[in-house]
């Protein structure tokens, strides 16, 4: 083995770098607490969907409130990436990844024991904050991580957690709201459990060996490898990063195409995926769903498959091919469902179902695609950005969305959803780069 010149010292023939070394049992520890939090992102994202019915009839709450209360997580998601983002790339993913956790499960029992509008939103604004770190850390760290020919899989089986999370609080939410005035409240504070176990899952993560070495603490970074691998001889390359490169180096010419290609397939993705997911029962009953509960079944399983087939997909097609594809797919199956008043029942559920499907394998590349498009040293940051830009256009779609239901209808409604997938089909069929080999 040629002598690599960013390593910290000559390696032997003997040693093998991070991205190129065999599954390990660490690597395990550091998938399921990521993925962790993303089943906790899911669930207190869910479970408000469920809740809402509750909390309108206990608080007496006029559609803005509704809006606001429903959105509000989203809003905290926002504002949460753009601070966590550039402090990812300075004090690194372990701190946040162990603060966020402990933050969320306090914040998870104080929203199940507000008593008015203003204090639930204020709540789950901060819950919203707190999970930024997932988003923004968890997918650095695991990326960084991850063997090169499993960082696919790897990335995408963050999104099964979330989508696992999105649905058990769907349904568990919706058994929750049948028994009793206050089943709204035991939904809401259910989210509280996934939490503490993730917590405890970080108590035994250390610091990226790749944010070490792009911080040039090569010694750091080799303990740490040292310590998770005891019986590989492991290394890391040092990262390529300029002296005075700082967080607005992403908008700079060389990034920021790619910036704005993370920030527009993440919005188009998530417009849609929010507005119909949390506003879910009201949608069926306007599309003549009577069984609501079934619907909601049947629809949140459709996320779960999809998601999992991500596993199967994302490394066996290229990123703009899954990206364009599903972008396409997804508009069509919507388009059908628009026209649900012209269809029977099960039709309309099966068009549900693969819309779904379809929706929720691609989201795998929020996670997959989004690390690859940045270095390590504007990761965080790069990131960040993106996820804030799509958390707001979630908060502004679904703070609109029953309001546009209202007084445009449902179709119509559907039919705006449609445009946001067809814009991202076209965004990326311009200026997507394809990352599914580049070196991270």
């Amino acid at each position: 083995m040629t002598p690599d010149p960013h390593c910290p010292a000559v390696q032997p023939d003997d040693r093998v770098r991070l991205d190129a070394m065999p599954l390990r049992r660490f690597h395990f520890l550091t998938l399921f607490a990521t993925s962790g939090g993303q089943f906790c992102d899911g669930y207190v994202l869910g479970t408000i969907g469920a809740a809402l019915p509750g909390v309108e009839h206990a608080m007496r709450c006029s559609d803005v409130w509704i809006g606001a209360i429903g959105s509000a997580s989203l809003a905290g998601l926002f504002l949460g990436c753009l601070l966590v983002g550039p402090l990812t790339d300075r004090l690194g993913r372990r701190r946040l990844l162990r603060v966020n956790m402990p933050l969320f499960l306090i914040l998870s029992i104080v929203q199940a024991l507000t008593t008015s509008p203003l204090q639930l939103v204020l709540a789950r604004i901060c819950l919203g904050a707190c999970l930024a770190a997932d988003y923004v850390a968890g997918a650095a760290y695991l990326s960084e991580f991850a063997p090169r020919r499993l960082r696919g899989r790897f990335l995408a089986f963050m999104i099964i957690g979330w989508s696992a999370g999105y649905s058990m609080a769907n349904i568990f939410g919706m058994f929750f709201t049948l028994h009793g005035t206050n089943g709204w409240r035991l939904c809401l504070f259910s989210s509280a459990i996934p939490a503490f176990v993730v917590m405890i899952l970080r108590l035994f993560l250390p610091e990226s060996p790749r944010w070490l070495m792009a911080c040039n603490r090569p010694d750091e970074a080799q303990a740490v490898l040292d310590g998770c691998f005891p019986k590989d001889r492991v290394f890391v390359v040092q990262a390529v990063t300029k002296p005075d490169e700082n967080w607005r180096a992403v908008f700079s010419p060389p990034w920021r195409v790619r910036l704005g290609v993370g920030i527009g397939f993440f919005v188009a993705q998530v417009v849609p995926y929010f507005c119909i997911g949390t506003f879910l029962p009201a949608l069926f009953t306007a599309l003549g769903v009577r069984d609501i509960y079934t619907g909601g079944i049947v629809f949140n399983l459709f996320l779960l498959i999809g998601s999992s087939s991500a596993l199967w997909l994302v490394d066996r097609l290229t990123r703009r091919t899954f990206l364009i594809g599903s972008f396409t797919i997804a508009a069509a199956l919507l388009t059908g469902v628009a026209f649900a008043s012209y269809l029977p029942v099960l039709m309309t559920l099966v068009l549900f179902g693969l819309f779904a499907l379809t929706l929720s394998a691609a989201t795998s590349l929020e996670m997959v695609y989004l690390p690859e498009l940045f270095p390590v040293n504007l990761r965080g940051v790069g990131v960040g950005i993106a996820t804030a830009c799509s958390r707001f256009g979630s908060v502004i779609g679904t703070f609109v969305l029953p309001v546009l239901m209202r007084v445009i209808g449902t179709p119509l409604t559907l039919g705006i959803c449609v445009l946001f997938l067809v814009a991202g089909a076209g965004l990326c069929a311009l200026w997507a780069p394809e990352t599914q080999h580049e070196v991270l």
